[in-house]
């Protein structure tokens, strides 16, 4: 079982290992490893948070796979860390951050109008 000797296994031979469970793909697995087993060095391409977060820190307008790969290699032993932090970034923690992917119609998106709710008065229909 993947808990009991999950220190003997790498990264990879425990997602291998939870990917033959049926229902469980590689981006779960991930995520199990990172969540719960704790291991320091998880960076999931699927994780669109954390493509998100990449985007708004470093201004890139799309992450692709080799990108993704250099910044692996730029965190790793720590990228599990990296992976919380841009995560963060991608809710909204820093104020002010953009995302930089670029929008379906390739224009801005237009800002959203502020709408006031006024209460119905008593009596009135």
């Amino acid at each position: 079982m993947i808990w009991r000797v999950s220190g003997r296994k790498t990264d990879a031979e425990a997602i291998a290992q939870l990917t033959s469970l049926k229902g469980v793909g590689v981006w779960t697995a991930e995520m199990i490893l990172l969540f719960c087993m704790q291991r320091p060095n998880i960076f999931s391409f699927d994780d669109l948070a954390i493509q998100r977060g990449l985007r708004m820190v470093y201004h890139h307008r799309k992450v692709n796979r080799a990108l993704f790969e250099k910044y692996r290699r730029r965190f790793s032993p720590y990228c599990s860390v990296a992976s919380l932090y841009l995560c963060a970034v991608a809710g909204g923690a820093i104020k002010g951050m953009k995302d930089y992917a670029p929008t379906k119609s390739g224009k801005k998106c237009p800002k959203k109008k502020k709408t006031t709710v006024v209460p119905q008065q008593k009596g009135r229909q």
